[in-house]
C-alpha cells in the first residue's frame, strides 16, 4: 500500500513539475489575420521549399498603426530561368496583396521577397570575412490602404506592379 501511495505523490510531483516547465514557455497563437496571411504566404511561396512554413520569414502586425511587415523567402530553381521567376514571384506577390487587402484593418503593408545567398551545394554563402551573407531582397514593396484599395488584382499586370507601390529591384547573379 505503501508502495502505491508513493507511485502516486511521485507521478503527481512529476506532472506538477512539467506544467510549470510547460507554463514557463511563452505561446502567443496566431491572430486569424496573421493565421490569414501566413496561409497566403505559404500557399504562394511554399512550394519552392521543404517545409511550406519555411516561406514565412517574417509576419509581424502592429495593432495600434495597422501596418504589417511580411518577408517572404523563396529560392529559384536551377532550371528556371530568371525571368520565369521573375513573372511567377510576381504573381505570387499580387496573389498575396490580394489577400492582404481583404483584411480592412492593415492600412500599411511593407512586402519583402527575399532570396537566400547559397553556394552551389545549398549551404549560405560567406563574405570575405568568413560570415554568413544576408538575404537577397529581390522585392521590397510599401503600400498604402488607399493604393491597395486602387488595385483591381483579377486584372493586375505584375509590370505595373511597381507604379502603385514604393518599389525597387535588386537582380540576381545568374
Amino acid at each position: 500500500m505503501k508502495k502505491i501511495i508513493a507511485l502516486c505523490v511521485l507521478t503527481l510531483l512529476i506532472s506538477g513539475c512539467s506544467d510549470e516547465v510547460n507554463s514557463e514557455e511563452p505561446t502567443q497563437p496566431l491572430s486569424e489575420l496573421d493565421q490569414s496571411i501566413s496561409n497566403s504566404i505559404m500557399e504562394n511561396f511554399g512550394h519552392r521549399h521543404e517545409f511550406t512554413e519555411d516561406a514565412v520569414e517574417l509576419l509581424e502586425f502592429d495593432e495600434t498603426t495597422g501596418k504589417m511587415e511580411v518577408i517572404a523567402l523563396t529560392y529559384i530553381f536551377e532550371d528556371e530561368s530568371y525571368a520565369d521567376f521573375k513573372a511567377e514571384i510576381l504573381a505570387s506577390c499580387a496573389s498575396v496583396l490580394q489577400d492582404i487587402k481583404r483584411q480592412s484593418e492593415v492600412t500599411e503593408v511593407d512586402f519583402i521577397v527575399a532570396v537566400p545567398v547559397l553556394d552551389e551545394d545549398g549551404n549560405q554563402m560567406k563574405n570575405l570575412e568568413g560570415k554568413p551573407m544576408d538575404n537577397m531582397t529581390i522585392f521590397n514593396m510599401e503600400f498604402e490602404r488607399k493604393n491597395l484599395k486602387n488595385i483591381n488584382f483579377n486584372e493586375l499586370d505584375p509590370l505595373k506592379l511597381k507604379e502603385k507601390a514604393n518599389f525597387y529591384f535588386e537582380a540576381l547573379h545568374e
